[in-house]
């Protein structure tokens, strides 16, 4: 059974879930919240094969620490609380902005492999997007767009096959989102960065065919697959951005299948 526990990564206190037996698996959560709202309909199910690894990402996840800066700090929070928990050559899952984190800390560490949930590696921000994160006149802008096209009610409809399952949390959070976490994340995004190169273990695509989320549709996994050609590429039938919620049965069968 998963069971919350407690460590210190970086001389702060840092929050994960853990439960299984067998090699480690790390689920690096997205955006939206933490690690139980993204992964808790599937983390039993892989802890019959995996020990299941959940932190919560410092400012996403876990808002009583502060935000990191960068792609790369996250990835390197990750690194260290991999070897805090024996974690070494651990698949690494993640979805959406955890994809990304993932990519970055599959080419940081030694991995097993890496799967994207609906989430490319990231991208290096345009210039007039990192002028409107970074410029103090335009930053409340930037802030109204971000939460505007991420953070609000209508997000569901593209985000979701089905927007009525999505979790209540999820509901509440994207409703009335808290302004310090939408403020790292304007930052995080805003600053992008310069993608690492791809990870020597294998790297696979599961995702959800009707995400209609700017970036991450099922013609962008197509587009990345291509660029990845030893990749292979999943797309879970009537789910969207977080198939592992809308799906939870197919999603799991697909996973394990490529790890």
């Amino acid at each position: 059974m998963m069971q919350p526990r407690e460590l210190t990564v970086l001389g702060q206190p840092a929050r994960r879930w853990e439960g299984g037996d067998g090699p480690p698996l790390l689920l690096v959560h997205g955006a939206w919240g933490g690690a139980a709202l993204h992964w808790s309909t599937v983390w039993e199910a892989l802890t019959r094969r995996f020990r299941v690894i959940a932190p919560e990402l410092p400012g996403v996840g876990d808002r009583a620490q502060p935000p990191l800066p960068s792609f790369d700090a996250y990835a390197g929070w990750l690194a260290e609380l991999l070897g805090q928990v024996d974690g070494a050559g651990a698949w690494l899952v993640g979805n959406s902005l955890g994809a990304a984190v993932a990519w970055q800390l599959g080419a940081l560490v030694p991995t097993a492999g890496v799967v994207l949930v609906n989430g490319p590696p990231p991208a290096e921000a345009p210039a007039l997007v990192r002028a409107l994160a970074e410029t103090r006149g335009l930053r409340g802008l930037a802030l109204a767009l971000y939460r505007k096209l991420s953070f609000s009610p209508p997000v569901l409809a593209r985000a979701f096959a089905d927007p009525g399952r999505a979790p209540e949390a999820l509901v509440r959070v994207l409703a009335d989102p808290p302004r310090d976490q939408l403020e790292g994340l304007l930052g995080l995004i805003g600053r992008g960065a310069r993608p690492a190169p791809p990870p020597a273990a294998p790297v696979h695509l599961l995702w959800g065919e009707r995400d209609r989320l700017p970036g991450t549709s099922s013609d962008a996994a197509r587009r990345l697959h291509r660029s990845l050609p030893a990749a292979h590429l999943h797309l879970v039938a009537d789910a969207g951005h977080c198939p592992q919620l809308e799906q939870p049965g197919p999603f799991v069968e697909a996973l394990l299948a490529l790890t």
